[in-house]
């Protein structure tokens, strides 16, 4: 499942995006991934199963498509995300029309 927090408006993204964390069960195997730490292998591993010391986990990125090979690669790979057991969290800025179009269509 991927899930999108977008937008100028920073106070009531990370409001929303606090509540939503929130939800998730205690224990719950999270990973997150900023702008520089972005690898393509390891994410690739996160929507192509699960891991060797859990069965789903939630994969948070944090201004990933303020690097273009990174945002390249996940709109690339949206619908394999999407379709994913795991759940992907993304936390960005305002993004572009063609990105968010990628969003919707994988919704």
């Amino acid at each position: 499942m991927i899930y999108l927090f977008a937008g100028d408006d920073t106070r009531t993204k990370h409001t929303a995006y606090e509540k939503f964390i929130k939800s998730f069960p205690a224990g719950t195997e999270t990973f997150f991934i900023g702008k520089n730490d972005f690898n393509p292998t390891q994410t690739e591993s996160f929507y192509s199963g699960s891991g060797l010391f859990f069965t789903k986990c939630v994969v948070f990125f944090e201004n990933i498509f303020e690097n273009e090979t990174a945002q390249e690669f996940i709109l690339e790979k949206l619908e394999l995300i999407s379709q994913s057991q795991n759940d992907f969290i993304f936390l960005e800025g305002k993004l572009n029309k063609p990105v968010l179009d990628a969003f919707k269509k994988e919704r």
